[in-house]
């Protein structure tokens, strides 16, 4: 069975998850205060939501849903989706990601469409310095380089791109040179953050890369698979703790890394659900979120929300052995 549940996310403000679904088409908010759910379907006109994909938090706090035709503010007074019009005049374009970027302007992510560039400051949708970042079809992430003004945009199906918002400069990451490992590159789930802000790539067949900015092409992204102690390399979405741990979603459920590159365990064996609860459609995103305010991992899945209580248990420490002395058959 295919996971209908979208990307999920806790909103530190209101004290309240987020659930996103795609069938039924709506958002789920349950305040962990009082435990009340709220299923909502329509937005603040009154119009059904469709395809409810994931929620975002811009700079100032605001909160966003990314839908299969539209985009939304929330609005946390009224509890209500207030409707951004966008390019495609809500015609089916998937939105699975959105960036608010250095400069304050704003990117959104759809598969279906081109990448679209809003200008805050002119108030309406442009195109960015490097106009050929319009042509990107399948964009399926975008995130920031810390504050060094560049973003890394990736899709499914062509490459991985850097941008750098004040010269202009587009980077492709592709097989142009013969780096095999960056085959993998074509196919991105993900682009997620950890606590230091360097970011981790999310693939279908390749696991995780992690981005080095500044390093010269062939050692721009390094690769962490199956070779490094992975159980799967089709890991679907990516996002870190407070510390040095990084969780990933697979289609066999929850595992942890850390920071270093090395594969800590499975919660595969912990949680109340089969592997098939997992599985997506590639089209669809299934983010999850790590709540650094509760300690609490969330997943979207099984028709409602998975919360992974992250405990002291869950982290592996590592200590140096020093071998002082060594004893065999009673002798020193």
């Amino acid at each position: 069975s295919i996971n209908q549940m979208g990307g999920v996310f806790y909103d530190d403000s209101s004290q309240c998850y987020f659930v996103c679904s795609h069938n039924p088409a709506a958002v789920f908010i349950i305040n962990r205060v009082s435990g009340q759910i709220d299923k909502i379907m329509t937005d603040a006109d009154g119009n059904r939501l469709q395809l409810c994909i994931n929620i975002e938090k811009d700079l100032h706090n605001n909160l966003w849903l990314l839908t299969d035709n539209h985009v939304y503010i929330y609005n946390r007074n009224t509890g209500k989706f207030v409707l951004f019009p966008t390019p495609n005049n809500g015609t089916k374009a998937t939105f699975r990601d959105m960036l608010h970027d250095e400069e304050g302007n704003y990117w959104f992510a759809p598969y279906n469409d081109r990448l679209f560039y809003y200008n805050s400051v002119q108030r309406k949708f442009t195109v960015p310095k490097d106009s050929s970042l319009r042509r990107i079809r399948n964009v399926t992430g975008i995130n920031s380089v810390g504050n060094k003004g560049e973003i890394l945009i990736g899709s499914f199906g062509e490459a991985i791109y850097s941008y750098n918002l004040f010269t202009g400069k587009k980077v492709n990451y592709y097989n142009e040179k013969g780096e095999v490992a960056y085959s993998a590159l074509f196919l991105i789930n993900d682009i997620g953050k950890n606590a230091n802000g360097t970011l981790w790539v999310a693939t279908t067949s390749g696991g995780v890369f992690m981005y080095n900015p500044g390093m010269p092409f062939e050692k721009a992204f390094t690769g962490f698979d199956m070779k490094a102690g992975f159980t799967n390399n089709n890991i679907l979405s990516l996002c870190s703790d407070d510390d040095t741990t990084l969780w990933l979603l697979s289609g066999n459920g929850l595992s942890a890394m850390n920071t270093e590159g090395k594969f800590l365990f499975d919660l595969k064996d912990e949680l109340p659900f089969n592997f098939t609860s997992y599985t997506s459609d590639n089209i669809f995103p299934h983010d999850i979120f790590f709540s650094s305010q509760n300690k609490e991992l969330l997943v979207g899945v099984g028709g409602g929300l998975l919360i992974h209580s992250v405990k002291q248990k869950d982290r592996v420490a590592s200590f140096p052995i020093v071998i002082t002395n060594t004893k065999a058959s009673g002798e020193t």
